[in-house]
């Protein structure tokens, strides 16, 4: 697929679907005023259209969730748009999608072994859960974890701006750090303050520290379960050319919707 040919297809693809919006007026679900409400909280509260919904009581969960069915089956996929433009057969689209969903099972099926054969493959998987578990409510988006790096491995392609990291001590001595660009620090702080921020400053550095301490309690929370014992330091932030890297660590990057972070494990010995 040629360029030209994938923004002929999104084209189609922004002029055909309908959002939930669209789709909850039309049905007589909402009025247009109560829309117009809805998207007034989700723009001085920085959340999606099901989130703003939900907080003003317009939509239940239970008509949530029909909306989105009807959403699914009435609007095209990019693959629908790349078909119905000729450009693919659908045949081609199942073969790529059948090797694609086969790729994706191989590289998660290796990255969960690999960190079940870690020597601290509990840690390891507490601190993945609980990273998942924070971005799924509060940013509303599904982690998709990229992988899963020990020592000795190639450093990140990816150019963060900043690092939040908060020392365990205990039955495991560590840091806990993550990795964030500037966008990503905008959104964390945006979606906890409950409004929009556009800029870096002291306060969304603080928020992205407080996200980071939430992580470690979940994680100390979730070990003292399991008769671990860990006692969290007080979070700080750095930018990333002021913090030493280290070699003793793992690292496990996160793929998300508004881009990429990654959660690394640095041990003091």
């Amino acid at each position: 697929v040629t360029p030209e040919d994938l923004l002929k297809a999104m084209s189609l693809q922004g002029t055909t679907n309908l959002s939930l919006g669209d789709i909850a007026v039309q049905t007589g679900l909402i009025t247009k005023e109560q829309m117009d409400k809805i998207q007034q909280h989700q723009i001085s509260r920085n959340m999606s259209f099901m989130r703003a919904s939900r907080e003003l009581g317009f939509i239940s969960p239970t008509e949530l969730d029909t909306l989105i069915s009807r959403q699914m089956s009435n609007n095209l996929l990019l693959g629908d748009c790349l078909v119905k433009l000729k450009i693919l057969t659908q045949e081609q689209i199942e073969t790529q999608f059948k090797f694609f969903r086969t790729e994706q099972s191989i590289l998660e099926f290796k990255i969960l072994n690999a960190i079940a054969a870690h020597s601290n493959a509990i840690l390891i998987e507490t601190v993945i859960q609980s990273t998942v578990n924070l971005f799924r409510y509060l940013l509303d988006v599904q982690p998709r974890i990229g992988g899963f790096y020990s020592n000795g491995t190639p450093p990140s392609s990816i150019d963060y701006h900043w690092v939040a990291f908060q020392k365990l001590e205990g039955d495991y001595i560590c840091n806990i750090e993550i990795f964030l660009t500037k966008g990503i620090i905008l959104k964390i702080s945006s979606s906890l303050l409950k409004r929009p921020v556009n800029e870096i400053s002291e306060l969304s550095l603080d928020s992205s520290k407080e996200f980071l301490n939430i992580i470690v309690g979940y994680v100390c929370s979730a070990l003292s379960l399991k008769n671990i014992k860990c006692e969290p330091s007080v979070p700080e932030m750095v930018e990333i050319e002021q913090y030493s890297l280290g070699k003793n660590q793992v690292r496990v990057p996160f793929l998300l919707p508004q881009g990429q972070v990654e959660v690394r494990v640095k041990y003091s010995s």
